[in-house]
């Protein structure tokens, strides 16, 4: 074989290092890791063992690798070709994202065993250095291999599901389609970050430096701290960048619901608005402490071992003058503001008097998050209009009937729940009640803006999910909030922050992550010189400093 192709296969291998340049470059969105440990073992082969050892170019593992790089390379470069003309016919579309579950497992199989007999054959005694070297490589393969094999099942399910979506298309919230005809996320995000920009200081030249932005998947970091930058020179610039954002926001998503036509959101939120709820509570049987008392969670020191380890400890609770201690030791270590410190001893100062929320009515969206608020709320005996599924509002009964709280929630029209609740039959209130904050959000809307006329609501979004689907949830529970602060004007809003976002910091807190770069150990700073690891520099704005937590 190697008398045939030899040749032909040295000199395309070897090309295939512009492809490491390419992603690099940003030409080609695959990443840089997955094409550099592809294209590396490729040359690894080729080069540290195939071309110099003849008991390589003449054993049958050779058979495995060009068979298996030779129908890999033809059917993806028969589907880039045909994606450029704007269709792939769907075999090579199913070949290109189904033939590595075979074709992967033969080529790391072919590649290993040439690597093997190059090191018994030759390299053991004519290059021990080398041979060395080589069993470094192989266990790269260990961890490497799965990694590549996964990685081609989350592209296959991400494809399928791309090229299914205009046959079986969501109903409720969706990102809006571009002239190709799919549903985009990237030019969505870039046009509706260039319309809060345009409404800044920088007005149409800050938007025009996004929406020219001809890299945004991997340039899209850097605007969006200049965002941040723009919106901290006043606060009228912040709240005029924030509200032509989520305009552009409301406007720019839609909503698909069957017998209706395709809408924006905003127009959804007008004109689907019907009464399909009613109104139901479960109080709780325990009453409200005579004499609350503040508690936090908190497992003790773990001594760098990963959190999910001390799922006992995490129930401890820590209260009086052990909590006073623990929060000092929180600033003094810096895990905690001193401002956040003070507002809870002042909280537990008055505890008697803060912590009876009886009288409070609080709005959570997404209730069943493990990080809201639901059980915290209710033991408190605060009144929890809970916002969630019908599955999920299961667990939430049982919480609010052993607590001193009273939940409300949305059950459909005509259905017996007062019934259901006296016999505590929660299987079947479950299935009649909840909602679907992606497909409902203009009924829930006008549910909660119904829900205990007169009180002061609190409203909070702390749904989560993964992906583009978190954006699109995100924007219904915004539509949501606005709604319910237009018609009931003393509406208070809570938010759950991400840590992965540009913060403002306190200046105290500035200063902290510059003196511990100053003392990171040498470690850090070899990784620092190697350019894996680099200095997160407090970035100041008149007098406010904010800290760059973007995950990419």
């Amino acid at each position: 074989i190697y008398a045939g192709v030899g040749q032909v296969l040295m000199i395309s291998q070897t090309a295939m290092l512009l492809e490491i340049l390419h992603s690099l470059l940003g030409l080609v969105p695959s990443p840089v890791v997955v094409v550099t440990l592809q294209v590396g073992s490729r040359i690894f082969v080729v080069w540290g063992a195939l071309y110099w050892v003849p008991a390589c170019q003449q054993h049958w593992s050779l058979f495995l690798i060009v068979i298996a790089w030779g129908i890999t390379e033809v059917v993806r470069y028969a589907f880039y070709f045909c994606n450029l003309l704007g269709s792939v016919p769907y075999p090579i579309f199913w070949l290109r994202y189904s033939l590595f579950m075979v074709l992967y497992p033969m080529g790391i199989s072919g590649e290993l065993l040439q690597a093997l007999v190059a090191m018994g054959a030759h390299w053991k005694v004519a290059n021990p250095l080398w041979y060395r070297m080589c069993l470094i490589i192989l266990l790269l393969y260990v961890p490497g291999s799965p990694g590549m094999i996964g990685n081609m099942w989350g592209n296959r399910k991400r494809s399928f599901k791309k090229r299914n979506a205009g046959k079986d298309e969501p109903q409720g919230v969706v990102w809006p389609k571009t002239k190709s005809g799919d549903r985009s996320s990237m030019a969505t995000n870039r046009g509706i970050l260039a319309a809060a920009a345009a409404a800044g200081p920088g007005a149409m030249e800050a938007a025009s430096k996004i929406s020219e932005e001809k890299k945004w998947r991997f340039a899209y970091k850097k605007h969006v701290l200049d965002h941040v930058t723009q919106s901290l020179q006043s606060p009228d610039a912040c709240l005029a960048m924030a509200r032509a954002g989520l305009e552009a926001a409301q406007t720019s998503f839609r909503f698909l619901r069957e017998g209706h036509p395709e809408m924006s959101m905003k127009d959804a939120m007008e004109k689907l608005d019907e009464n399909i709820f009613d109104i139901a509570e479960l109080k709780g049987e325990q009453g409200v402490y005579s004499k609350p008392e503040l508690t936090l969670s908190y497992g003790a020191p773990m001594l760098g071992k990963p959190y999910y380890q001390f799922e006992e400890q995490r129930k401890n609770k820590i209260s009086g003058t052990k909590l006073r201690e623990q929060l000092d030791k929180w600033v003094e270590y810096g895990t905690l503001e001193p401002d956040v410190a003070d507002a809870l001893k002042t909280l537990q100062m008055k505890q008697g008097d803060w912590l009876d929320l009886s009288d409070m009515y609080f709005v959570l969206l997404g209730a069943a998050s493990a990080m809201g608020p639901l059980t915290f709320l209710l033991s408190l005996g605060a009144n929890v209009v809970a916002v969630a599924r019908p599955g999920a509002l299961r667990g939430i009964f049982d919480k609010a009937r052993d607590s001193p709280g009273k939940l409300i929630f949305p059950v459909q029209k005509d259905v017996d729940w007062k019934g259901m609740v006296a016999k505590q039959d929660f299987d079947a209130l479950a299935k009649a009640s909840g909602c679907d904050l992606l497909t409902q959000a203009p009924e829930i809307a006008a549910w909660v803006c119904s829900v205990a006329p007169g009180k002061r609501l609190t409203i909070g979004n702390y749904t989560y999910l993964d992906g583009a689907l978190h954006v699109q949830i995100a924007v219904a529970c915004d539509c949501i909030m606005q709604r319910l602060c237009a018609e009931r004007k003393d509406t208070a809003v809570a938010f759950l922050g991400t840590p992965t976002d540009a913060h403002v910091v306190t200046k105290g807190a500035a200063e902290a992550a510059v003196a511990a770069y100053e003392k990171a150990p040498l470690w850090m700073k070899l990784w620092e010189a190697a350019g894996v690891l680099k200095q997160n520099k407090p970035r100041t704005v008149s007098d406010l400093q904010f800290m760059d937590s973007i995950v990419p």
